[in-house]
């Protein structure tokens, strides 16, 4: 029996617990056994663990009763002082809506501020998971921290009630005692529970993503530097001299990587070659320039300037030192005189007028775009239904500028993977921002598309869109400006039939810059990939020319013979004082830049200089000069010297190792405590008999 779908069918059910739990609290043990006695037997069994563990009716009254204890004494918060795991728990147990959209965008800012290392993915995942009811997370999670004996006893868990509320411990308990008509140590032995939840979890996901070898190189790596001297022979300075490969020579290599995507870097792929075509969207975009609009607003008039600094004089205050004389005194805040303020009051009135008719533009363009809807429910709609009631963007945006005066720039792109959308000048930085949370970038906000879903949004974001559904009002801080965008269609990754397979890939076309249509063809990847191969042959030669014919001279010395022989403008490039890049940072960077539109480019970047930085690291005890090929970077380097400085102990291990294990636990909490997850890892199962007593239940509510 699939235990998300129970819960789902049983969402009713659940709620007749909780009116049996508030019945007890406020009434105590008769309302329980009247309800009981109206219900069926207290012992009648209602679910089951996979161990065969039967939990009875009185089973899950009790851990009701336990999760009302917690709720008197101050759980949930004492749960968020414990740490991230301590919050998430919280967010099972005590849950909240605006409490999960607040821990929701906390996490991802967390992890774009490389606090904390948790990927997009996996905090949506979690948050859009099938909801577990709290007594049964709470039996469930109970379950476990028994079986693998992480509990915590009543006296350590009273010491740590006095540390987390001081002195209104005691009477907190004695007050939760008197409305629960519950013994103290009993509510002492609950928090222990509670506790030993927060101690089993601790125990699971702390080491998970993190060996004792990575701390190690992680905490070496971070003092440790080496420096090196040497003379570079990129590719790139060759591939003119390499002549068109045959077409049996580019099938060949079609064939070898075609099932790799660009810039997939391994071992068996060491320049990362790729003909794999990724996820693709197709858009018709509006975009609407902010200086456009601000262009055709009536500039305001003194009195409207004066009137408006009078009743926004909160907005005109600037800190300064309550004594004139003494920097370092106490600063206070103080209203700007209109005077000093004017331009700004006038640059804010602007703005705030172009605001209202960026609006009204959005809003026309919107209901011309959706007058074929007519009543029509959106949610009820499919992308066919859509594409075929939507109006033209096209139409929209000449009658709208029409009506403003104002230019609407209208097209639909080629095909775009997430970089060139991320890329593309004009739509690349757009988001929908929504008060309190951060901004959903356009490459999350279209790649999650119903029927491609390449990406997840949250259930904090907005609902997941659908081909030709409209997107937006999106906006940009730089250029200033704002949009519309639909997906008119998309294609999931696939693997090219052979070198010819090309399509269009022409992003917006807003700026005179911009216009032109570009294309993209396998055959010219495969092209240009093997004279890569080529010239780093040919780099290689020159390599081993120059180290040759340098044998033990100075390379001061020789350089200058050397390049007035060949021509070849050669000099000594430096690395200095840099550190090594543990495997750990790469996969920091590689989930922290998950959250940024244009995050895969930092992460290669890394990746690459990591490449460098090792290939050194392996001849710095050998014979130098020496030859270094670095295929990721797609160049050759012919070595003088490496000097490495040791790095030294730290001062304190615990502690960097700690930090180290905290940053990168949370992943693993939001896997591990995936309410998904933890109903697959104890089997947890409604009886039938009680699936089909649901609708009896809905009929007395």
């Amino acid at each position: 029996m699939n235990i998300v779908r129970l819960f789902k069918k049983r969402r009713h059910t659940i709620m007749v617990w909780l009116l049996v739990l508030i019945m007890i609290a406020f009434l105590g043990g008769t309302a329980l056994q009247q309800v009981l006695s109206a219900r069926g037997p207290s012992n009648k069994v209602v679910a089951t663990f996979d161990d065969g563990t039967e939990i009875r009716a009185k089973d899950r009254v009790s851990a009701a009763n336990e999760l009302e204890v917690l709720r008197a004494v101050g759980g949930g918060r004492l749960l968020q002082q414990t740490g991230l795991n301590g919050l998430i728990i919280a967010n099972l147990l005590f849950p909240d809506g605006g409490t999960s959209s607040m821990l929701e965008t906390q996490l991802k800012y967390a992890a774009m501020q490389g606090n904390l290392t948790v990927s997009e993915k996996v905090v949506d995942e979690f948050f859009n998971a099938e909801e577990i009811d709290p007594i049964s997370a709470w039996m469930m999670l109970n379950k476990e921290a028994y079986k693998y004996g992480a509990s915590v006893s009543s006296s350590n868990a009273l010491e740590l009630m006095k540390r987390y509320m001081g002195e209104n411990a005691a009477t907190m308990i004695k007050r939760a005692s008197r409305k629960l008509q519950t013994p103290q140590e009993d509510i002492v032995e609950v928090f222990a529970k509670m506790l030993s939840v927060v101690n089993y979890v601790d125990m699971s996901v702390r080491n998970s993503n993190v060996t004792a070898k990575d701390l190690q190189a992680a905490a070496g790596f971070k003092n440790e530097k080496f420096s090196a001297q040497y003379v570079h022979f990129p590719a790139s300075k060759y591939t003119d001299q390499t002549p068109e490969p045959s077409q049996e020579q580019m099938k060949e290599l079609f064939e070898k990587y075609k099932n790799f995507t660009d810039q997939s870097f391994s071992s068996d792929n060491p320049y990362g070659f790729g003909y794999k075509i990724e996820d693709t969207v197709k858009l018709d975009y509006l975009v609407v320039q902010s200086d456009d609009v601000k262009a055709v607003v009536d500039k305001p008039t003194e009195s409207e300037k004066e009137e408006y600094y009078s009743d926004n004089k909160s907005k005109y205050t600037r800190e300064q030192p309550k004594n004139p004389e003494d920097e370092n005194s106490e600063k206070v805040e103080v209203t700007q005189p209109y005077s000093k303020v004017i331009r700004q009051v006038e640059n804010d009135i602007i703005n705030m007028r172009k605001d209202a008719l960026m609006k009204d533009i959005f809003n026309d363009l919107t209901d011309i775009i959706e007058a074929g809807y007519e009543d029509r429910n959106l949610d009820n709609l499919s992308g066919d239904q859509l594409k075929e009631l939507s109006g033209s963007y096209k139409d929209a945006a000449e009658k709208v500028s029409k009506k403003y005066g104002i230019k609407i720039y209208s097209g639909r792109t080629g095909w775009l993977n997430k970089e060139r959308l991320t890329s593309d000048r004009n739509l690349g930085r757009l988001s929908l921002s929504k008060e309190r949370r951060l901004p959903v970038n356009i490459v999350k906000l279209t790649f999650s598309v119903k029927g491609l879903e390449a990406e997840n949004l949250s259930e904090f974001d907005r609902k997941t869109p659908k081909v030709y559904e409209n997107i937006g009002p999106l906006e940009n801080m730089w250029p200033q400006n704002k949009a519309l965008i639909r997906v008119v269609d998309f294609k999931k990754s696939y693997v090219p039939e052979d070198i010819e397979v090309a399509f269009e890939i022409t992003g917006s076309l807003i700026n005179e810059t911009d216009a032109q249509k570009e294309f993209y063809t396998v055959r010219e990847e495969v092209s240009e990939d093997y004279k890569t191969l080529a010239a780093m042959d040919t780099a290689e030669q020159k390599a081993n020319a120059f180290l040759e014919s340098a044998g033990d001279k100075s390379w001061g010395e020789f350089l200058k013979e050397f390049n007035e022989k060949n021509n070849a403008g050669l000099t000594i490039k430096k690395l200095s004082d840099k550190s090594r890049i543990s495997q750990l940072q790469l996969y920091e960077t590689k989930v922290k830049s998950g959250l940024r539109a244009a995050g895969r480019r930092a992460y290669v970047s890394l990746l690459k200089d990591h490449n460098l930085y090792e290939a050194m690291y392996k001849i710095a005890d050998g014979d130098l000069p020496a030859k270094v090929k670095v295929p990721s970077k797609e160049t050759v380097y012919a070595v003088q010297s490496v000097d490495i400085t040791p790095a030294q102990p730290l001062e304190d291990k615990m502690s960097e190792a700690d930090r180290i294990k905290s940053v990168y636990s949370g992943e693993s909490a939001l896997v591990f405590l995936n309410p998904e997850n933890i109903a697959a890892r104890t089997g947890f199962e409604f009886t039938e008999d009680q699936e089909q007593q649901a609708p009896e239940a809905q009929d007395e509510g």
